[in-house]
C-alpha cells in the first residue's frame, strides 16, 4: 500500500503520465505498472490472511501457504519490473506489455472469483465462530423479553470485526475484477488488436487512466480499511 502511494504520487503529482518526459522511460513505465502487482499482492495476502484466520481451505494445504505466496508475488513483480525496463529501453517492444497485463489480468481475476466461490462458507464459518463466542461468554444466558429479570442482549453478527472484514473484502473482490475488465479493454482496445488509427485512442486513453485512478483509490482504501480493522 505504502509503495503504490509513492509510486502513484511521484508519477502523477511530478510530471503526469511523464508528459514532458521529465523521467527516464524505464521509471516512468516502472511508476505507471508497479501499482498493478502491489494491488493484486495486497488483496492476495488478505485473501490467506481471512482464510487462515477462519481455517477454510480452498487450495491445497501445501499451496495455500505465506511461503507460495510469497513466491508467486516477487515472480509477478519481478517480470512486471523486467516488462518496463525492458519497453523504456527498446521502445519497439512496447507489445510485450501485452505479457504483464495479462497476468495481472488472469490474477486479480482469480482472485476475485475465488473469493465469490468461497465467501458464503466463510461467512458460516466466522457466524459459528461467534455463536461459540457468544455460547462460552454467556452459558446461562435464559432471560429474554417475555421472562423476568433483566434481558441480555448479544451484540449483533455485523459488530463481529471478522465479519466486517470478510464483508468489505468482498468489496475489494468486485472491485479487482474491475479492474481485470478495464485491463483487458486496454489490451484488445488500446495495444493495436482493434484499434486502426493512433489519434483515435486519445480520448478513451484518458477515460481509461480515469477509471483505473478512480479503481485504484477504492480498492486501496477498502484493503486499508480491512488492514486497520481491530
Amino acid at each position: 500500500m505504502i509503495i503504490i502511494g509513492l509510486a502513484r504520487g511521484l508519477f502523477l503529482l511530478f510530471d503526469p503520465y511523464n508528459e514532458a518526459g521529465s523521467l527516464p522511460s524505464p521509471l516512468a513505465y516502472m511508476l505507471l505498472n508497479l501499482g498493478y502487482p502491489c494491488v493484486t499482492s495486497a488483496f492476495a495476502i488478505l485473501f490467506l490472511a481471512l482464510l487462515r484466520v477462519t481455517q477454510v481451505e480452498l487450495l491445497s494445504p501445501s499451496v495455500q501457504t505465506p511461503k507460495a505466496l510469497a513466491v508467486f508475488c516477487c515472480i509477478h513483480l519481478a517480470i512486471s519490473l523486467t516488462l518496463d525496463i525492458t519497453v523504456g529501453l527498446m521502445t519497439k517492444l512496447q507489445y510485450i506489455l501485452l505479457l504483464g497485463q495479462g497476468i495481472f489480468i488472469v490474477w486479480s481475476l482469480l482472485l476475485s472469483a475465488g473469493y465469490f466461490y468461497i465467501y458464503s462458507t466463510m461467512k458460516k464459518v466466522v457466524s459459528r465462530q461467534q455463536c461459540d463466542v457468544n455460547r462460552s461468554m454467556y452459558p446461562k444466558l435464559m432471560f429474554d423479553q417475555n421472562g423476568s429479570g433483566d434481558s441480555m442482549r448479544l451484540p449483533p453478527a455485523s459488530s463481529n470485526p471478522l465479519s466486517r472484514a470478510v464483508n468489505l473484502t468482498l468489496g475489494v473482490a468486485v472491485i479487482g475484477s474491475l479492474m481485470g475488465g478495464v485491463q483487458l479493454y486496454r489490451m484488445i482496445g488500446m495495444h493495436g488488436l482493434l484499434r486502426r488509427e493512433p489519434r483515435d485512442i486519445l480520448v478513451p486513453w484518458y477515460g481509461y487512466q480515469v477509471a483505473l485512478r478512480v479503481l485504484e483509490v477504492m480498492i486501496c482504501y477498502l484493503l486499508a480499511v480491512v488492514a486497520t480493522t481491530p
